[in-house]
């Protein structure tokens, strides 16, 4: 019991930093006229970095490494728990910044748009989205990767900036982010969470087929090695 409610603080606490993220993104497309989107995909990677610095359960940092064997420490079950509870804390400041912005129209429409792009409107947005996470997949999977072979925090924060920035920038579809997105933006139906769970078979797959192909690398630099 003591493990599964660990388990869930922490996973309660990464949707909540990456909610935090998400936060920083809309407040800077809603105040910032002319470069608020880049400027909020500046901001959001601290929502990653928290996660990683905090040393908490971040679905998307963790499902790449299901495969692997010398990693994972975790069970299926465990990537369920860990997923919800991430959703958990995203809702949770979605809604808390939902309140806040009361009496700020402008802010909750632009809450209202990102969350609004965020759901099912035809088969091409669906398969789109779907690619688009398989990438962000792969991009929050190099992130962790590269934050957990540095040896300070600038070169951390740089490397979780890089990829999470680029994916945040571009417009490539996160799952607990998303999630966030359509709690802030009050669109939560059977369309957004049709989304998402697109979202997350693609950010799933990505992370995956990531962590795989690097496997298959180093089998293959080692057999030359062995060779030579």
């Amino acid at each position: 019991m003591n493990k599964y409610l660990k388990d869930i603080i922490s996973g309660f606490l990464a949707g909540f930093f990456i909610g935090l993220g998400g936060t920083a993104f809309v407040m800077c497309k809603a105040t910032l006229d002319v470069n608020g989107g880049l400027i909020g995909a500046m901001c959001f990677p601290i929502g990653l970095f928290m996660v990683c610095a905090f040393g908490v359960n971040l679905y998307t940092g963790k499902i790449g490494y299901a495969f692997n064997k010398e990693v994972n420490t975790f069970n299926p079950l465990d990537f369920v728990i860990m997923l919800l509870a991430n959703f958990l804390g995203a809702a949770t400041i979605g809604f808390i910044v939902y309140l806040g912005a009361k009496g700020n129209q402008h802010l909750l429409d632009t809450a209202a748009a990102v969350a609004q792009s965020r759901a099912i409107a035809n088969p091409i947005t669906v398969l789109g989205a779907f690619f688009k996470s398989m990438v962000c997949g792969m991009l929050v999977y190099v992130g962790v990767y590269l934050y957990k072979k540095c040896n300070n925090y600038f070169e951390r924060a740089v490397v979780i900036f890089i990829p999470i920035f680029l994916f945040v920038f571009c417009g490539f579809n996160h799952c607990i982010a998303d999630f966030f997105y359509i709690t802030f933006g009050m669109n939560v139906n059977i369309l957004s969470l049709s989304f998402i769970l697109i979202v997350v078979l693609g950010n799933s797959l990505g992370a995956i087929l990531f962590d795989r192909a690097l496997y298959l690398l180093s089998k293959v630099s080692k057999t030359k090695e062995v060779d030579n």
